[in-house]
C-alpha cells in the first residue's frame, strides 16, 4: 500500500505540472500494485482524453466511477468523452451528474447543450448555450452551437448572427464558415452562401458535403458548369455519393440533357433505391423524357417512401393525368389543393389544370416562388424610369425559341417590330434545337445570344450593361424558367407575358400583359402584376403559319363521313367529367369519333379503356401522333369541331385550330387560363361559342352536332373572320404591343 500511495502521490504531481508520460506510468505502476485504485484510473482517464483517445477514456472513467460515483469530475471528462463519440444520450448522463456538483460550470452548461444539440433537443440546447454566454465570456464553439440550435429551429436570421460572431472569435475556422454558408443558403442567398464555401475550402476544410453544397449555391445562381464541376470533385472523394450524385442529374436536367440525368439518377438508386430526393428528380426526368407512366410509378414509390414530400402530390396527379390515368382523379385534385391551401408547396403550372381560382393560384405561385429563392431581392430601383435611349431596348427571354407553342405565336410579333422606334433583343435560356422555327425567331431579333451556360447574375449583368428598358420573361413557372434572372431589377420595367397564363404570385415583374377579358377590371385585385391590356386579345398569332396540304380522313385514321369531335389539347388538361361529356356526345351522334394526339401509348389504351366503360367503342377513340407543326395545322381541317378543356383552356391549340378554319366551343371561369379560348373567339366575333358553364357546353356541342346547317354556318363564319378579324393581323398586334410598351416606361 505504501509503495501504492507513493506512485499516486508521484501520478498526481506528474499531471498537475503536465508531465502527462510520467503521470500515465505512475498510474500504471500503482494500477499494477491495486487494480482497483479509482484515483490511477480517473487521471488515467483524463490523460486519455487529453491526448485524443476517447474509447480509452471512456473505459477508465467508467472503471473509476463504479468504485466511487462521487467524482464530478470524473463525470463531467466521462460526459465530454461520451459526447464526442457520438454518445450523446449517456453523455448527458454524466454531464447533468457533474453539473449536480458545479451548477454554475460554464463549460459543463456548454457541454450539456452540445448533447442535447445531437438528441435533436434544439430548445432546450438553446438555453444551455444562454447559461454558457451569461456566466463567461463568449468562445466560437459556444456561438456556432448556439447557432446551429436557432438554425434547427428556424430562426435563421439569429443563427447567422451567432454564427457571424463566432467567425468574429476565430476566422480562420473553416468549420465556421461552412455553417455560415448553409444557413444563407436556407436563407436563400446563394451568392453569400458561395463566398463562404469558398472561404471554408481556402482555409483547407474539403469535404463530400462542402463540394455538394457548393455546387448547390452555384446551381441556385444559374452557374451550372461550375456547380457540374463542384459536384463531380466531390464525387472524386466519394464516387458513390448519393446527394453530389442526385444533385449532378438534377443539374444535368436543368440544362436539358435529359438521358445522361437519367443515367446518373438510376446510378444513385441502385444503392439507395428508397432515397426521396432521387427519386423525385428521376420521375421528373422521365416526365421530361416523355415517359409520364413510368413518372407516375416513380413518383407513388416517392409517395410510399415520404407521403409528405415536397410537391409529390401535385406532381403524382400530373404525371397520371398526362397518360389519362384517372384513378381516384377527384380525391387526387382534392388533395392537390388542400395542399397548397395548406402552405406547401405545388407546381403553379400544373395546378392551373386543378383549380381554376385565381386566388389559390396566386398563393401557389407565392409558395413556389419562395421555396426557390425568387422573391424579390428589393424593391424596383427604377421605378419603370426608363434610361431615356432614342429607341427603347426590349428584350424576351426564353427557354422555348425553337419549335414550341411560345415561338409559332410570336414569331411574326418580333418580326414587325418598328426597328426605327424598339431594338430587340432575345436571350435564349435553352441551346438552339436546330429547328426551322427556332431559326426564324433567331433571325428575327436585332441581337440574339444564346445565354443557356450563363448564371443569372451574369444575365442580369449583361441587360444592365446594355441599358435595357423592358424585360419581358415569356417563362413564368413552365419548364426551364429562371425567374431569378428577375429578382435583382436587372431592368426599369419588367414585364410577365405570354408563356405563362396566371400571375406569379410576386412583384418580380411590374405589368402582366392580358385583354379584358381574360382579367376583368373586377379581378384585378388578384394580381401582384399591373395588368396592363390589349385592346384585342391578349395573344399574338402568326399570319405567316404555314399549313401544309390537308391529308385525307383515311390517312388521319378518320371516317369518310361521321363527324369528328377533337380536342388538341396536352392530355393533362383533360378530366373525367368532361370525358363524361365527350363520350355522351359520341353517343348521341351515330358515326361521330374524338381525335386527340398524344406521343404515350398509355394515354391512348387509357382514353379507349375509358370510353368503353361509358358504352362507346375503342375504335371511336382516335389518338394521333404528335407531329411537326405545319403537318399539324394541316390535318387540323379534317375536325369538325374543336372541344376545349376546363378549367385550363387551350392557348395556342385553340387559335391553331381557328387558323386552320375548325370551330372551337369552350367554357369560361374565372382565371386567366380558364378565359384564354372565350378571349380568342370574342375577338373572332365568335362569342356565342363561348358558353358559362359545362352544362350549356354540352348542350351547345350536341346542337351543333346534330345541326350540321348550324356548324356549316359556324364554320363559314370562321374561315370569314380569319381573314378580317384582329386575331390574326400580327401587324395591328404588334402595333398594339408598342403601345403598351411605351405607356409601361412613361413617367409616373
Amino acid at each position: 500500500m505504501v509503495l501504492t500511495l507513493r506512485e499516486l502521490q508521484e501520478a498526481v504531481i506528474a499531471y498537475q505540472g503536465g508531465d502527462l508520460r510520467r503521470a500515465e506510468s505512475s498510474c500504471l505502476k500503482a494500477l499494477r500494485l491495486e487494480p482497483n485504485s479509482g484515483l490511477a484510473l480517473r487521471i488515467l482517464g483524463f490523460i486519455a482524453c487529453q491526448q485524443g483517445n476517447h474509447s480509452a477514456g471512456v473505459e477508465y472513467l467508467q472503471r473509476s466511477l463504479t468504485l466511487n460515483p462521487r467524482q464530478s469530475d470524473a463525470h463531467a471528462a466521462l460526459g465530454g468523452a461520451l459526447l464526442l463519440l457520438g454518445r450523446p444520450a449517456e453523455a448527458l448522463a454524466h454531464i447533468e451528474r457533474a453539473l449536480v456538483a458545479e451548477p454554475g460550470s460554464a463549460p459543463l452548461h456548454y457541454n450539456r447543450g452540445c448533447a442535447l444539440l445531437q438528441l435533436q433537443r434544439y430548445e432546450e440546447a438553446l438555453g444551455e448555450f444562454d447559461v454558457s454566454l451569461a456566466t463567461s465570456p463568449p468562445t466560437s464553439a459556444t456561438l456556432a452551437n448556439r447557432g446551429t440550435a436557432l438554425q434547427k429551429l428556424g430562426r435563421l436570421e439569429e443563427a447567422l448572427e451567432c454564427l457571424e460572431g463566432a467567425t468574429l472569435l476565430e476566422p480562420d475556422n473553416g468549420l465556421i464558415q461552412y455553417n455560415c454558408g448553409n444557413i444563407l443558403s436556407d436563407l436563400k442567398r446563394p451568392e453569400e452562401a458561395l463566398a463562404r464555401y469558398e472561404r471554408a475550402q481556402d482555409l483547407h476544410l474539403i469535404t463530400v458535403e462542402l463540394l455538394n453544397n457548393r455546387g448547390n449555391a452555384l446551381r441556385s445562381l444559374g452557374r451550372f458548369r461550375e456547380a457540374i464541376a463542384s459536384y463531380e470533385c466531390a464525387l472524386r472523394l466519394n464516387r458513390l455519393a448519393p446527394e453530389p450524385l442526385n444533385n449532378l442529374g438534377a443539374t444535368l436536367l436543368d440544362q436539358g440533357q435529359i438521358g445522361p440525368a437519367i443515367s446518373t439518377f438510376e446510378r444513385v438508386l441502385r444503392g439507395a433505391p428508397n432515397t426521396a430526393a432521387v427519386l423525385d428528380n428521376y420521375a421528373l426526368a422521365l416526365r421530361f423524357d416523355g415517359r409520364a407512366e413510368d413518372a407516375a410509378r416513380t413518383y407513388e414509390a416517392l409517395r410510399r417512401v415520404d407521403p409528405d414530400f415536397l410537391g409529390v402530390c401535385g406532381n403524382l396527379h400530373f404525371s397520371r393525368a398526362m397518360c389519362c390515368d384517372w384513378r381516384d382523379f377527384e380525391t387526387s385534385v382534392e388533395a392537390v389543393i388542400a395542399s397548397v391551401r395548406a402552405g406547401r408547396v405545388e407546381n403553379p403550372f400544373l395546378f392551373l389544370a386543378v383549380s381554376g381560382n385565381a386566388e389559390l393560384q396566386r398563393q401557389c405561385g407565392r409558395q413556389f416562388a419562395e421555396e426557390h429563392g425568387w422573391l424579390p431581392a428589393r424593391a424596383p430601383t427604377r421605378s419603370g424610369s426608363p434610361y431615356g435611349h432614342e429607341r427603347l431596348r426590349v428584350v424576351y427571354i426564353s427557354a422555348d425559341f425553337r419549335q414550341h407553342s411560345v415561338t409559332s405565336l410570336l414569331t411574326g410579333v418580333i418580326e414587325h417590330h418598328a426597328r426605327e422606334r424598339f431594338a430587340v433583343f432575345g436571350l435564349s435560356l435553352q441551346p438552339m434545337d436546330g429547328s426551322a422555327e427556332g431559326q426564324r425567331i433567331a433571325a428575327a431579333f436585332d441581337d440574339f445570344s444564346d445565354v443557356s451556360e450563363c448564371s443569372d447574375r451574369e444575365i442580369a449583368t449583361w441587360m444592365r450593361d446594355r441599358q435595357v428598358d423592358i424585360a419581358i420573361d415569356l417563362m413564368g413557372y413552365t419548364r426551364s424558367c429562371r425567374p431569378g434572372i428577375f429578382r435583382d431589377r436587372p431592368a426599369p420595367v419588367q414585364v410577365n407575358y405570354l408563356g405563362f397564363p396566371s400571375g406569379l404570385g410576386t412583384s418580380l415583374c411590374d405589368f402582366i400583359i392580358a385583354d379584358d377579358y381574360v382579367i376583368p377590371p373586377e379581378a384585378e385585385a388578384g394580381y401582384e402584376e399591373r395588368v396592363v391590356r390589349l385592346p384585342n386579345c391578349f395573344q399574338p398569332n402568326d399570319n405567316r403559319r404555314a399549313i401544309g396540304p390537308t391529308p385525307s380522313r383515311d390517312a388521319c385514321k378518320l371516317p369518310e363521313d361521321g363527324l369528328v369531335f377533337c380536342c388538341f389539347n396536352s392530355p393533362f388538361k383533360f378530366s373525367p367529367g368532361l370525358f363524361d361529356i365527350w363520350m355522351r356526345l359520341l353517343a348521341q351522334v351515330p358515326g361521330s369519333v374524338f381525335w386527340t394526339a398524344s406521343s404515350s401509348n398509355a394515354a391512348r389504351q387509357n382514353l379507349q379503356r375509358e370510353a368503353a366503360q361509358r358504352g362507346i367503342p375503342a375504335e371511336r377513340i382516335v389518338v394521333g401522333a404528335q407531329l411537326p407543326y405545319s403537318q399539324h395545322l394541316a390535318r387540323l381541317a379534317n375536325a369538325d369541331l374543336f372541344l376545349d378543356t376546363v378549367p385550363f383552356n387551350g392557348g395556342t391549340t385553340v387559335s391553331d385550330a381557328l387558323w386552320a378554319g375548325v370551330p372551337v366551343l369552350t367554357s369560361s371561369g374565372e382565371a386567366f387560363a380558364s378565359r384564354m379560348a372565350g378571349s380568342l373567339l370574342r375577338s373572332m366575333g365568335l362569342s356565342d361559342l363561348v358558353t358559362p358553364g359545362l352544362e350549356t357546353y354540352e348542350a351547345l356541342a350536341m346542337k351543333l352536332a346534330t345541326q350540321p346547317h348550324l356548324l356549316r354556318a359556324v364554320r363559314a363564319r370562321v374561315a370569314k373572320s380569319r381573314a378580317e378579324s384582329p386575331l390574326f393581323d400580327t401587324l395591328r398586334y404588334c402595333q398594339n404591343l408598342e403601345a403598351v410598351y411605351t405607356a409601361m416606361c412613361a413617367p409616373g
